[in-house]
């Protein structure tokens, strides 16, 4: 699996081998499950926080995908709100980061290819 603390300390998000993407809740007495989405359909190899927010979160999986979700979404509630599927690898995506200031997104795979993507402007 992987994992990865969201920018202000709160949240950590975590993949599994099954594809599951779990947000638990940082607390002092320990983590709280926030939501468990069904992600990917094979491993998720990565996943990262970013935007220009710190908001998104990226996966990336065996199964070659990417998606990209708001913690969240437009309504402002808590809960991930998926805002893209990318499907431009031809194999499994084994890295997802975004960039410092969290206007890009970067990717890189089985197929050997290294992706750069705008991932929206405004608060995402």
């Amino acid at each position: 699996g992987c994992l990865r603390v969201s920018p202000d300390g709160l949240l950590l998000a975590c993949g599994d081998r099954h594809g599951d993407l779990k947000v638990l809740r940082i607390t002092n007495s320990g983590l709280q499950i926030a939501e468990e989405l069904s992600a990917h359909d094979s491993e998720v190899l990565s996943v990262d926080w970013g935007g220009h927010d710190g908001r998104a979160l990226a996966s990336g999986g065996r199964d070659g995908m990417v998606h990209v979700m708001r913690w969240g979404g437009e309504t402002g509630k808590e809960g991930l709100e998926v805002c893209c599927t990318l499907e431009d690898h031809g194999g499994a995506v084994s890295a997802v980061r975004f960039t410092a200031k969290g206007g890009k997104l970067l990717s890189c795979g089985g197929d050997q290819r290294l992706l750069i993507r705008s991932v929206g402007g405004g608060k995402g």
